[in-house]
């Protein structure tokens, strides 16, 4: 399995097979934010205590919406434990929101992101150029400001 450790909470991967569940449970992973847009989690995790949050993203078609609503759902199920992200390969769109995850939270440059986006042997397929360009242009101030709005009225809304 293409499994990383991002932050003692935090983990990355691809996707996980059923017989694979039991060790991301000993690493007291609480929660899987899948990243495919149309494969879930179900069958892996039936039986097990993680829970499954969906972030549909078509690698193709990246967006701020796409970036807030992965972060903010790191970040929720941060609150309950560790998480870990993963896609299909664990190295393209969980290598954006990884990438996203160090410059927002963790104060890492574009530069430093994209180079472990790139050569941390995640396996990122160089095919999706767009992945690169949006973490060039896009707005970090914009997209945490974003994050803390939804997580605050998520927050609101569960009392």
């Amino acid at each position: 399995m293409n499994l990383w450790r991002v932050t003692p909470t935090f983990y990355r991967c691809e996707q996980f097979k059923k017989s694979e569940v039991a060790e991301l449970q000993r690493l007291g992973i609480r929660t899987s934010v899948n990243l495919r847009n149309f494969n879930s989690d179900d069958k892996e995790l039936e039986g097990s205590t993680i829970k499954q949050v969906r972030v549909r993203i078509n690698t193709w078609s990246i967006t701020d919406k796409h970036v807030v609503a992965a972060l903010a759902a790191i970040q929720a199920a941060q609150a309950e434990g560790p998480v870990v992200l993963h896609c299909q390969h664990g190295a393209d769109r969980t290598g954006l929101v990884t990438a996203m995850y160090r410059i927002v939270y963790q104060g890492w440059t574009r530069d430093a992101a994209l180079d472990e986006l790139r050569n941390g042997s995640y396996g990122y397929h160089s095919i999706w150029k767009n992945i690169p360009k949006y973490i060039q242009k896009v707005d970090t101030k914009k997209i945490r400001k974003a994050v803390d709005r939804r997580l605050a009225e998520e927050a609101a809304k569960a009392g």
